[in-house]
């Protein structure tokens, strides 16, 4: 049964069920990117389910996260990699990144 209770301009809706309403609620998954880094000294490093990387450079500022469009630039100051375990953070770099596919590719000049 559904009854309607009507107070002034607001109305509420109060259903009344003889049925147990299940309670479990959809999650939706968490979409994340990949990120690769390649430079000398580490070689290739590869970053998995994270949530976003913040490019932090001396013209501007860029947040990538899943899904984004597709961008390709160089960067001169710091890549920050977030994801639910903390903050991985490339500081100081000289790099070319590309963001393609939900994969984040960032060669490293020095």
């Amino acid at each position: 049964s559904i009854y309607v209770h009507w107070k002034g301009k607001r109305s509420y809706l109060i259903v009344m069920a003889k049925k147990k309403v299940d309670t479990h609620t959809f999650v939706a998954p968490v979409k994340t990117i990949q990120v690769r880094v390649v430079d000398y000294p580490h070689g290739l490093r590869v970053f998995e389910n994270i949530q976003m990387a913040r490019i932090i450079s001396e013209k501007y500022n860029l947040l990538l996260m899943a899904d984004h469009v597709p961008v390709i630039g160089e960067v001169d100051g710091n890549i920050e990699i977030v994801n639910e375990k903390g903050i991985e953070t490339l500081k100081d770099i000289r790099a070319f990144y590309m963001n393609r596919a939900n994969v984040l590719s960032v060669l490293i000049k020095d």
